[in-house]
C-alpha cells in the first residue's frame, strides 16, 4: 500500500474515532447555562438581581465572580450566592448536574447612567468559564417599587413562575383608590404584553370588553386580573425575566400623569412546585433540543 495513502487512512481514522467519542459522549459541552434565555430590562435603586443556571458534567465546588464586561460597569460589586436547594444539587440528569445561582449588582457609589451586562466572567472548579447574555442585561439603579398616595398598591405578585407566559393563567394586583381616578394604561418595560382579562371595582366585577381609561370611584378597593405574555413569539417558559410593570393614571384633581412602579419576577425553575420536573425539561429542551 502506498506509504502517504496509509497515513491518510490512518488520519482519517483517527478524526472518526475522535468523532465517535464525542458521539458517545453526546458530543455535549462540560458547561451550559441558561445565559441565552435571560431576558433583563429593570429598574431598581438598590441592586441588579437575578438568577443564572448552570448545568455542568461534574459538581461545582468552588466558584467566584472574576469581572463583568459591558457598559458603565465600572464601580460595581458582585455577589454570587449557590441558591440550589439541596434535591436539585443532588440530582444529575442526562449527565448534567444543576446550579441556580443568584447574582447581586450594586454600586459601590452613586450610577445616574444606565448599565449593559454583555459577559459574566466567573471561576468555576478552577476553570474561567464567561457567559455571554445573548441578550445584554440592561438596568438603571433608579426606580423599582414606586408606590403613590392615590392610588395605593396593597397586593403586588413580584415573583412568579415563567410558566405563566404560556399558560394564560391570571396574575391579580389590588389597590386602593383614595380619590376618583382615571386608570389609563398598564404596560411593561419590556418582554412582556400585559392584558387586562378582568378588574373588580368594590362590589363590581367587569370582565367583558374592558378597555383603558376606566374611570375608578375614591375610596374603592380595586382587583386588576392581567395575564401576561411574550412580546415575542420566542419567549416561553424556558426564560428568566426581569422587568417593570406601570400603572398609569390621573385623577380629577390632577390631569398630570401618576405612576406606581413594579418589580416583577418571572423564573424558569423557582417558584419551586415540580422543581425537578422543571429542571429536567429545561435540561431536554434547552440543551438535547437545540
Amino acid at each position: 500500500m502506498n506509504k502517504k495513502l496509509s497515513i491518510m487512512i490512518v488520519l482519517l481514522a483517527s478524526v472518526l474515532l475522535s468523532c465517535s467519542q464525542l458521539s458517545s459522549n453526546n458530543g455535549m459541552l462540560d458547561f451550559y447555562s441558561n445565559a441565552e434565555k435571560v431576558l433583563i430590562s429593570s429598574e431598581n435603586e438598590s441592586s441588579l438581581s437575578f438568577e443564572l443556571v448552570l448545568f455542568s458534567k461534574n459538581k461545582i465546588k468552588k466558584y467566584e465572580h472574576i469581572g463583568l464586561e459591558g457598559t458603565n460597569t465600572e464601580n460595581l460589586s458582585v455577589e454570587i450566592v449557590d441558591n440550589t436547594i439541596d434535591k436539585i444539587k443532588k440530582h444529575k440528569y442526562k449527565h448534567y448536574y444543576t446550579n441556580v445561582f443568584m447574582i447581586t449588582v450594586t454600586p459601590k457609589k452613586k450610577v445616574s447612567h444606565e448599565i449593559v451586562i454583555n459577559k459574566l466572567v466567573l471561576n468555576i472548579n478552577g476553570e474561567s468559564i464567561k457567559v455571554e447574555f445573548t441578550t445584554p442585561i440592561v438596568h438603571s439603579f433608579e426606580g423599582g417599587n414606586i408606590f403613590t398616595q392615590d392610588f395605593i398598591p396593597t397586593i403586588i405578585p413580584n415573583d412568579m413562575s415563567s410558566v405563566i407566559i404560556k399558560s394564560g393563567d391570571e396574575v391579580v394586583y389590588q389597590f386602593e383608590a383614595k380619590k376618583a381616578i382615571q386608570l389609563e394604561k398598564i404596560h411593561a418595560k419590556n418582554f412582556l404584553t400585559l392584558s387586562m382579562s378582568k378588574i373588580k371595582i368594590g362590589e363590581n366585577i367587569f370582565d367583558d370588553y374592558i378597555q383603558l381609561p376606566i374611570s375608578i370611584p375614591a375610596d374603592s378597593m380595586v382587583e386588576i386580573s392581567l395575564q401576561l405574555s411574550g412580546d415575542e413569539p420566542a419567549i416561553d417558559e424556558l426564560n428568566y425575566i426581569s422587568t417593570n410593570l406601570f400603572f398609569e393614571y390621573t385623577t380629577t384633581e390632577n390631569v398630570k400623569k401618576q405612576t406606581n412602579g413594579v418589580v416583577v419576577f418571572l423564573n424558569p425553575i423557582y417558584p419551586i412546585l415540580d422543581d425537578l420536573n422543571k429542571v429536567e425539561n429545561y435540561i431536554d429542551t434547552y440543551i438535547y433540543n437545540r
